[in-house]
C-alpha cells in the first residue's frame, strides 16, 4: 500500500468486533451495520435490553448491601481480535437516591466496569476500572465477587489475562486465585498508581508486608467450595440476578442461541444433514452407545485398558469420551524421580477409530487414512526436561516450552521451530516452519490447556512408583503468510482438542530409566463451525461423534510405549 500526503483524506474502515463472528450469519435488523445496536444478538436475545446505540446494554441483576446500590448490565465490546464483553456497574447519581421526578427512575452513572474475554467455556478478566470518587470503598472485591458468582452459576471457568495492577492482584488472591507465570514479579503494595513506581522484588524472594504478583495471569483455586464460600462472604445475599444460569452462560461466553456462521446457506446445512445420513447408512454398526464400563476409572486404569486392546479390536466408547473435568490444579506435580533431562523413545503401539473408520479423517477416505496411520514407522526420539517449580525444593514440573520445541524438531525437522512463547503452564504459542513446507510459509500453533488431572501419588501399594496424569489441549494452527507467500488469503485455522494421558514408572533395577505409556485422543471441536471454517464433511462428522449423554467421542486414539533414559548432567 502506498501512503500519500495531500488535501484528500483516506478513511479506512475499522475491522468489525470479534463477537459478531460468534452470532451466526443472521444478525437482527439494525445490527448488521457498524456501530448500530438497535436489536440484540442471539446470545443476549432473552435478556432485558437497557439503552440504545453506543449505550446499549442488557440487564443481568442488581446488588444492594453495605451501602451500595448497583445495577449490573452486560455490554458488547468492540475488540476486533478477541470476543469480549463488559460487566457494567451503575450507581445512583449523587442526590438522586429516592427521587422520582415525573414517574421516572432515578438516573444512574457508571461506577465501574470489568472487561472480560469470552471463551467457549471460560470468562477471562482482562481489566477493571472503578471511577475515582468510589475507590477505596472495597468496590473491587464486590465486582469480582459478582463476576465469580455468575461464573459459578453459569458453569464457566473464571480466569484472567495478564494482570499488572497490584491492588487487583491482591483482591484476586483473596479469592484463592494463584499466578500462572513463574517469572512474574512480586511488588509491595503502595499508594503508587503505576506499575513502574512499585517496588519490584524477585519472584523467588521474600517480601515483608502486603505484596502482590504482577505481570502474570491468574488461575482460580482448585477448591470450588472454598471459592463459593469466599464469594458469598462478600455478597452477603445482596446479589439479585435476573438472568438464569443458561442466560448467564450465553452472556459471558457470547455463544449460544445462534445458527453457526459457516456455512451460512440453507443448502449447505441441508447438505451436511444429508451427508450425516449417508455416513450413518455406511456404518450401521456404529451406535455410539456407552457400554457398562465405569466413567470413574483412574487415569492409569484408563490407559491400561486402552493399551490392552488388540490393534483390530473396537475401542469401547466409554474409553473414548471427552473428559468432563476441567483444570483441577495449576500445574502437574511430578514425582521427584522425574527431575532432570531425559531422552525419550516413543514407539507407536496401536491406532483406533472409536467413532468408526468413516469418521477417522472427515472429508477423506477414513479407511485408507486409518490403514496408513497403522503402518509401522521408526520410533520418535526427542528430549524431555523436568525442573523444580520456581527453582525451589519441591515437586518436579515439566519444562513445557523446552519439551514442545524438542518434540516439534524431532517430528518436523531440526530447523522447524522458529519461536516459542509461554504464558504460564496453560498456554504457549509456537511458530513453525516444517521441513518440506512451501518456501516462506510459517505456521502458528496456539496450544491452550482446557483440562488437567492427575492420579493420587503414590497410586497404590502394588505399584508405588507409578504416576499418571492427563491434559486436554486445544490446538489452533494458523497459516502465516511469509515473505515469499503472496497472492492468496490465509487459510482458516485448523482446530482440534487432544487429550493426552501419560504414565510413568521408575525402573526398579535402574534409577536412570523410566518406562511408561502415552495415549492421545483427538476430538472434533464443537465450535469449529464458526472459528475454523470446516468442510461439510467435518460438520456432519461433528454431529455424529456424540454419545447418547452428549459427550464428544474421539475420532482418533493412539497408544504409544515410552522409554525414558536419563541424560548425564
Amino acid at each position: 500500500m502506498i501512503a500519500t500526503l495531500g488535501a484528500a483524506s483516506w478513511s479506512v474502515a475499522a475491522p468489525p468486533p470479534a463477537w459478531r463472528a460468534l452470532q451466526g450469519s443472521h444478525l437482527p435488523d439494525g445490527m448488521t451495520e457498524r456501530g448500530r445496536l438497535r436489536g440484540a444478538p442471539p446470545c443476549l436475545k432473552t435478556l432485558r435490553k437497557v439503552g440504545q446505540g453506543h449505550d446499549a446494554a442488557w440487564r443481568l441483576g442488581t446488588f444492594q448491601a453495605d451501602g451500595l446500590d448497583l445495577e449490573i448490565n452486560v455490554a458488547l465490546d468492540k475488540n476486533p481480535a478477541e470476543p469480549c464483553c463488559k460487566l457494567q456497574f451503575l450507581a445512583p447519581h449523587v442526590g438522586t437516591v429516592g427521587d422520582d421526578h415525573d414517574g421516572l427512575r432515578a438516573r444512574r452513572r457508571k461506577a465501574g466496569h470489568m472487561l472480560l474475554a469470552s471463551g467457549e467455556d471460560e470468562s477471562a478478566l482482562r481489566g477493571m476500572r472503578i471511577v475515582e470518587d468510589l475507590r477505596g470503598r472495597g468496590l473491587s472485591k464486590v465486582l469480582l465477587a459478582v463476576w465469580l458468582r455468575m461464573c459459578l452459576d453459569a458453569r464457566v471457568v473464571p480466569r484472567t489475562r495478564e494482570i499488572n495492577k497490584p491492588l487487583l492482584s491482591l483482591s484476586l488472591s483473596r479469592f484463592g486465585f494463584g499466578p500462572t507465570n513463574n517469572r512474574g514479579q512480586v511488588v509491595a503494595i503502595s499508594s503508587a498508581t503505576r506499575l513502574r513506581d512499585c517496588r519490584a522484588r524477585d519472584f523467588r524472594g521474600y517480601v515483608a508486608g502486603r505484596t502482590a504478583y504482577v505481570r502474570t495471569a491468574f488461575e482460580p483455586p482448585r477448591d470450588t467450595a472454598a471459592l463459593d464460600a469466599a464469594v458469598e462472604s462478600v455478597l452477603c445475599d445482596g446479589l439479585r440476578l435476573e438472568a438464569s444460569p443458561e442466560e448467564l452462560r450465553r452472556a459471558l461466553t457470547l455463544r449460544g442461541g445462534a445458527m453457526r456462521r459457516q456455512p451460512s446457506r440453507r443448502t449447505a446445512i441441508a447438505s451436511a444433514g444429508a451427508l450425516s445420513s449417508t455416513l450413518l447408512r455406511a456404518q450401521p454398526e456404529r451406535a455410539l452407545a456407552v457400554d457398562s464400563a465405569t466413567s470413574t476409572l483412574s487415569l492409569a486404569d484408563k490407559f491400561a485398558r486402552s493399551a490392552a486392546l488388540a490393534q483390530d479390536d473396537r475401542m469401547p466408547i466409554s474409553l473414548a469420551l471427552r473428559p468432563s473435568y476441567g483444570i483441577e490444579m495449576p500445574d502437574v506435580a511430578y514425582p521427584p524421580y522425574a527431575l532432570g533431562r531425559w531422552t525419550v523413545t516413543s514407539t507407536l503401539r496401536s491406532v483406533y477409530a472409536p467413532a468408526g473408520e468413516a469418521l477417522f479423517a472427515p472429508g477423506r477416505n477414513g479407511t485408507e487414512a486409518l490403514r496408513r496411520a497403522r503402518t509401522a514407522e521408526p520410533p520418535l526420539v526427542y528430549e524431555n526436561r523436568w525442573r523444580r517449580e520456581r527453582g525451589e525444593p519441591g515437586p518436579a514440573v515439566l519444562d513445557r516450552g523446552y519439551n514442545v520445541a524438542s518434540i516439534s524438531r524431532a517430528s518436523m525437522g531440526s530447523s522447524a521451530v522458529q519461536n516459542v512463547q509461554e504464558d504460564g503452564p496453560n498456554h504457549r504459542t509456537i511458530v513453525l516452519r516444517p521441513a518440506g513446507a512451501p518456501p516462506g510459509a510459517l505456521y502458528s500453533a496456539d496450544l491452550r490447556v482446557v483440562a488437567r488431572r492427575a492420579d493420587p501419588y503414590p497410586f497404590e501399594e502394588e505399584r508405588p512408583a507409578l504416576f499418571a496424569c492427563a491434559e486436554t489441549t486445544r490446538q489452533t494452527v494458523t497459516t502465516i503468510a511469509g515473505e515469499k507467500v503472496q497472492g492468496s488469503p490465509p487459510r482458516a485455522p485448523l482446530i482440534k482438542e487432544v487429550e493426552t494421558i501419560c504414565t510413568y514408572a521408575l525402573d526398579p533395577s535402574n534409577a536412570d530409566v523410566m518406562r511408561g505409556g502415552q495415549r492421545t485422543a483427538t476430538f472434533l471441536v464443537p465450535d469449529a463451525a464458526y472459528t475454523g471454517d470446516p468442510s461439510l464433511a467435518e460438520m456432519a462428522a461433528s454431529r455424529l461423534t456424540r454419545a447418547p449423554n452428549g459427550q464428544l467421542v474421539a475420532v482418533d486414539v493412539r497408544v504409544y510405549d515410552l522409554v525414558y533414559t536419563r541424560v548425564a548432567a
